[in-house]
């Protein structure tokens, strides 16, 4: 499958190590912190949408985190896939020897259900049908069936039997029947417009 580029943080985002007189300039409102240190010119991050921000803070984690693999909602922004509004956590996998927590506004999850990878700018991620599949499996309704539509329109050789495929051959049952619905939903609606 090819997968499509990923999407580059929207704004500059800077160490506070790489910034004369770092102190002055966030005191003096020229930079607003992303998370801990890093930041972005303030001016540039005021006129971001949520899901930007979101991405951006995404795209900063990664910068204290680059062996981290990115996943639901985090992997559905660096893949380009909507958003509904700044989600308040970034999402990341944990080893086998870890286990789920939350630390700092990265959250960490567990699984032992093998992920495909990829890898884009550095930043490792679920690939685009794993993520549309978790975030079927675990999120509401309308927003499974938002991603696995953009996902489908995203990837011109992504097919709806991969989603199912994908959601139909994990072990773990949880979520199963809930992803479902989504991909019913989209196959249908693209059958209709004479796409699937």
């Amino acid at each position: 499958m090819v997968t499509p580029d990923m999407q580059s943080s929207p704004v500059p985002l800077i160490p506070v190590g790489a910034v004369a007189h770092s102190g002055r300039a966030i005191e003096g409102g020229a930079l607003h912190r992303v998370t801990r240190g890093i930041y972005a010119p303030r001016d540039r991050w005021r006129t971001l949408a949520p899901w930007e921000r979101y991405r951006a803070r995404v795209h900063a984690a990664s910068m204290r985190h680059p062996d981290a693999t990115y996943a639901l909602e985090s992997a559905a922004a660096l893949h380009g896939l909507p958003l509904f509004g700044e989600p308040s956590e970034v999402h990341v996998l944990g080893g086998d020897d870890t286990r789920s927590r939350m630390s700092g506004g990265v959250r960490v999850h567990t699984t032992s259900e093998p992920r495909e990878l990829v890898r884009a700018e550095g930043v490792p991620a679920t690939s685009l049908t794993d993520t549309v599949v978790d975030l079927a499996r675990a999120r509401h309704h309308a927003v499974g069936l938002a991603v696995a539509d953009a996902a489908l329109r995203l990837d011109p050789t992504l097919r709806v039997e991969h989603l199912v495929a994908c959601n139909e051959s994990r072990a773990s049952s949880r979520g199963r029947r809930h992803a479902r619905w989504a991909h019913a939903r989209v196959r249908d609606a693209w059958v209709r417009a004479g796409v699937g």
